[in-house]
């Protein structure tokens, strides 16, 4: 299988995590005193980013291999996942 390509949609202040399927996005927009956004192993992200990760990794497999078909494109593009009120930026778009 081909690599999948980054949608073309431009963002700003956004940090990613990529999995197989899923392009994970947030900002710097969030209270880094909240212990819910903690980073035991320093890697630069919140431990439940990749946790989340996992969990949408585990669901996509699940459907598919229920035989629900793949959302469009999946097979060409991640799927973005944006989290919101963190300060990304899409351009033309809102402030997530």
């Amino acid at each position: 299988m081909a690599l999948r390509a980054v949608a073309p949609v431009d963002t700003a202040g956004a940090h990613v995590l990529t999995t197989e399927h899923f392009r994970v996005l947030w900002g710097d927009g969030y209270d880094r005193a909240d212990t819910d956004w903690g980073d035991s192993n320093g890697d630069g992200k919140p431990d439940w980013v990749g946790d989340w990760a996992g969990a949408l990794e585990s669901a996509y497999d699940t459907l598919v291999g229920l035989g629900f078909p793949a959302p469009y494109g999946s097979d060409r593009y991640y799927i973005d996942v944006y989290v919101g009120n963190t300060g990304v930026v899409v351009e033309g778009g809102p402030v997530l």
